[in-house]
């Protein structure tokens, strides 16, 4: 009898392959995550782009190779099948024999991949959906519905966004895999109060202010300018929360000219930024207004660190944030943002039980580790198949 290859081996070959290496986003830390602990478990692992930025020295960091192919003839063109041929044979250089995962983000690589399956029997393909959709353009959807036809698994990382993946496809909810996001709780942890006074003065913030942190590029769905208007109502109460946010888009600008317009001076924008856990120490409470969410990252990262959560009801931040360690709000409700965050302002105790009761649940519910395995689960049914 011939040998189970999934059991005998148990180390299969990986490639990662995603439109835009750019900015540390959502999708790119889930990649590096994704990405270092497949390498560890033993398996070959390569991150394939179309662009690229110096961004990619965090997969160099972790001795993940890159390959980055910004020159293909062409992806949704007729001459695509250039492209796949090329792509075949990197694919055969990285793994000359036997079967591959090629795990796509993002909507050209998940064209390419549902293509590569299609030219190679070697290739399971996987279709990784990590947002709502409500933005894509009708073209989009189109694109995304012949996609889903056309892989292997589709696997998305909340239930609401396979609500919306399964009206937008046709292809029925219980085909469709879910996998939440993970979070390493070794790096992002709780930090010792020598470690949060030190986080503090290096970003000029004063021991006793409490501090709202946001992490998110600045798009006009994130909500940014909800939190700081929150702020200047609370100021009117007397009720300072210093507003701290991470991140860069094409909205910046416009969010320090309303910080100034609504005077708050104090106002912190520190761009986009590599030290997100140590950025956390900093921070008293994690605010999250956006308008569309598939599964935050962020969330997890702050409840991981020991922050109580103040966010929206949308997407998967139902399922990460329970009543114990957050409060949800209706997104573009000032008035309830206005509530959710003044008794967290007026009570330290609050935030350490919020706080403590959300490391409790990332560590037990949402732990790096466990979505590793989950992605391995799926890629191991797929090789079996």
């Amino acid at each position: 009898m011939t040998p189970d290859p999934v059991t005998t081996t148990d180390r299969w070959p990986v490639v990662f392959l995603i439109d835009e290496l750019l900015a540390s986003g959502g999708t790119e830390v889930h990649l590096v995550f994704l990405a270092r602990r497949f390498r560890e478990l033993g398996h070959p692992v390569e991150v394939w782009t179309l662009k690229a930025s110096g961004w990619i020295s965090c997969f160099y960091e972790i001795d993940v190779r890159v390959r980055v192919f910004d020159d293909l003839p062409g992806v949704f063109r007729p001459w695509v099948a250039l492209s796949v041929r090329r792509l075949t044979r990197a694919l055969d250089e990285f793994a000359p024999t036997g079967p591959v995962i090629v795990q796509a983000y993002h909507t050209a690589s998940d064209f390419l991949a549902a293509l590569l399956r299609k030219a190679n029997p070697r290739v399971r393909s996987i279709s990784s959906w990590r947002d709502m959709g409500i933005f894509r353009s009708p073209a989009h959807i189109l694109m995304q519905r012949t996609v889903a036809k056309h892989v292997d698994r589709l696997l998305v990382v909340s239930e609401a966004v396979r609500v919306a993946a399964a009206a937008r496809t046709g292809v029925p909810a219980a085909y469709i895999g879910v996998v939440h996001n993970g979070v390493d709780c070794v790096k992002f942890r709780p930090p010792t109060p020598e470690e949060k006074l030190e986080a503090r003065q290096r970003l000029g913030l004063q021991p006793d202010e409490v501090v709202g942190f946001t992490v998110g590029s600045f798009h006009s769905f994130k909500g940014q300018d909800l939190v700081l208007e929150a702020c200047a109502t609370l100021a009117q109460e007397g009720l300072r929360l210093r507003p701290v946010f991470a991140g860069d888009g094409a909205l910046l600008a416009d969010h320090k000219a309303l910080a100034a317009r609504l005077g708050l001076d104090s106002a912190l924008f520190l761009g986009s930024r590599k030290d997100i856990a140590e950025l956390l120490w900093a921070a008293d409470v994690f605010v999250l207004a956006s308008w569309s969410e598939g599964f935050s990252n962020a969330i997890i990262e702050a409840m991981a660190s020991g922050l109580p959560i103040v966010s929206t009801t949308v997407g998967g931040n139902p399922q990460a944030v329970t009543r114990d360690c957050g409060t949800l709000i209706p997104p573009g409700d000032l008035e309830r943002l206005v509530t959710a965050l003044r008794p967290l302002i007026e009570s330290e105790r609050l935030r350490r039980s919020m706080g403590a009761n959300g490391r409790k649940r990332v560590s037990e519910v949402f732990h790096l580790d466990a979505m590793v395995e989950d992605y391995r689960d799926v890629h191991r049914e797929l090789l079996r198949g």
